[in-house]
């Protein structure tokens, strides 16, 4: 079984293949076609642009199997202004990334850490969904399909598994 790791930022993940800035996403991924079972990415697809994030879920479905998936986690905007609270912004401020207010602990994820798209779980099942994939949005660290993509979340390591959880969602996206 072959699973991958992209955009780990150095967050290994044990049985998996972890890739950071050796995978280039903006490119034509070098894998062989239907040669992979699962692709994970956690706070990397929002470092990409919209046209270049479809362009990388195209060459996930290349290179997926049939029935492989990809589990991508994001923050999500609109899940973060609902649930926002006053430890999320004390712990956005402590770490300067804003200065308390709700405007910039929203500023911050969609502005901050070099984030370059917005997304949310619809958007991102439209947009697998168009693509070829049977999309649906999974709780973060749950799966209903595979268990090979339970509890491999990974962000909640540097900033807490509260706030990971507030700002993150998980959509997963079955090849068919």
């Amino acid at each position: 079984m072959r699973k991958l790791h992209l955009g780990s930022g150095g967050t290994n993940i044990e049985g998996w293949e972890n890739h950071d800035m050796d995978v280039d996403l903006l490119n034509p991924l070098p894998y062989s076609d239907g040669s992979i079972d699962f692709i994970f990415t956690e706070h990397c697809v929002e470092h990409l642009k919209q046209t270049e994030a479809w362009n990388f879920f195209e060459e996930c479905r290349r290179v997926l199997k049939p029935g492989g998936a990809v589990r991508t986690t994001v923050p999500c905007i609109t899940k973060l202004f609902y649930l926002l609270n006053r430890e999320y912004l004390d712990f956005v401020k402590v770490n300067g990334w804003g200065d308390g207010t709700i405007e910039s602990g929203i500023k911050h994820v969609v502005f901050g850490h070099g984030h370059q798209s917005l997304w949310t779980p619809e958007l991102l099942v439209a947009i697998l969904g168009a693509i070829g994939f049977e999309a649906y949005e999974v709780d973060p660290h749950k799966s209903d399909q595979f268990p090979e993509l339970m509890n491999i979340e990974q962000h909640w390591r540097s900033v807490g598994r509260e706030f990971s959880d507030l700002e993150s969602i998980s959509v997963e996206a079955v090849k068919t």
